[in-house]
């Protein structure tokens, strides 16, 4: 199972039927109490039609799902997991988080193995990883909240190690083991 994102309240999803097919080989899952309100493919074009600035809203939306499940596959066949978890980590801060006293504190409540599905690991080195954010001071888990203290360590580490693996720059001490 591969995760690409979390709906927040007021989200859309489930738009992939539009392209006409009758069933569709993604699903949602509630992570918490929810309510969805749906509608049939035939009253939503109707609104579409009647509204064409809900019609380029939606285009605007599938098109940032899909850069982004096209963007999280490339980087499962070219970025190692340090990398492809720092990302998602800062997606998620930029689209979920909340600036607190103790850093950017995520509104989703997100597991080991939710992480692992969404970059294409297993759990055991999602947590591994996570050990070592922790211990160079970038994250605190509280429950299943994280906290990252300092994002922009993260976002210093991201591009170091993209830098690596393009060959551009030579090892510094700036790696997860080290710091």
């Amino acid at each position: 199972m591969t995760i690409f994102w979390f709906c927040e309240p007021g989200d859309m999803f489930g738009a992939g039927g539009l392209a006409g097919t009758r069933e569709q080989c993604v699903y949602g899952q509630a992570v918490e109490r929810s309510v969805v309100f749906s509608m049939s493919r035939a009253v939503f074009e109707e609104i579409l039609h009647a509204q064409p600035r809900i019609a380029l809203n939606v285009i605007k939306l599938l098109s940032a799902r899909l850069r982004l499940a096209c963007d999280s596959m490339a980087d499962r066949a070219t970025q190692k997991v340090e990398t492809r978890l720092a990302r998602v980590l800062l997606r998620l801060a930029q689209n979920w988080g909340d600036i607190s006293a103790s850093g950017v504190r995520l509104r989703v409540k997100i597991s080991h193995q939710e992480l692992a599905n969404m970059i294409g690991a297993s759990r055991q080195t999602v947590n591994k990883s996570l050990r070592e954010y922790t211990r160079a001071g970038w994250l605190v888990q509280e429950g299943r909240t994280l906290v990252l203290r300092d994002p922009a360590g993260l976002t210093e580490l991201l591009g170091h190690m993209e830098a690596l693996e393009r060959g551009i720059c030579d090892p510094k001490p700036t790696s997860v083991a080290q710091a």
